[in-house]
């Protein structure tokens, strides 16, 4: 009986980890400023932010652990746009998508 007992607690623990840590994920963080130099100094503030998981996407629930091992910044990438106000002004706002993988993620 009791070798039952731990042949079954052993299955149960086997499935429980059968879907492992182990797929590579790849997710993007963005941030907005109105100039080019204040979205490039809230990408320099945010990257170790990202690599320690303190900011991250919202679809990023299933990673884990999050540091320099496991979460790689792959690139940044900075466009221009323009936003219209309520006088049909246009003013500039630039967006940086900051790309970055982890590679650590359950599988869904």
């Amino acid at each position: 009986m009791k070798a039952i007992l731990i042949l079954a607690a052993t299955l149960l623990t086997t499935n429980a980890f059968a879907g492992g840590y182990n797929e590579y994920v790849e997710f993007s963080y963005s941030v907005t400023a109105h100039s080019e130099s204040a979205v490039l100094e809230k990408v320099k503030q945010t990257i170790p932010k990202i690599i320690s998981g303190e900011a991250k996407s919202h679809l990023q629930k299933r990673c884990w652990p999050n540091n320099d091992r496991t979460i790689t910044v792959k690139s940044v990438d900075m466009k221009k746009y323009f936003s219209v106000d309520s006088n049909n002004n246009l003013s500039p706002v630039f967006l940086a998508r900051i790309d970055y993988s982890h590679s650590n993620c359950r599988r869904q």
